[in-house]
């Protein structure tokens, strides 16, 4: 796994990668990351995130949803 997220990462942050090598290394990371955190790749509606002082935090779904926002993903 280390060495495939270094190959996937390296590819998101490569200004020379298409953006179909993009969105490819994106969505593998996402399934792998939904495998192991038990999420199963199922977003299937926003759940609600928690209200905080200063603003609403995410809920860990959403916030693990938010990789596949490829232009902000490939971008930050």
């Amino acid at each position: 796994m280390n060495v495939e997220l270094k190959v996937k990462t390296e590819i998101i942050l490569n200004e020379n990668s298409s953006f179909d090598e993009i969105t490819n290394s994106i969505d593998d990371l996402y399934n792998n990351f939904s495998e192991i955190s038990k999420l199963n790749g199922k977003l299937e509606k926003a759940e609600q995130g928690s209200l905080l002082p200063n603003g609403e935090a995410l809920s860990p779904q959403t916030a693990a949803g938010s990789i596949l926002d490829y232009i902000k993903t490939a971008k930050f």
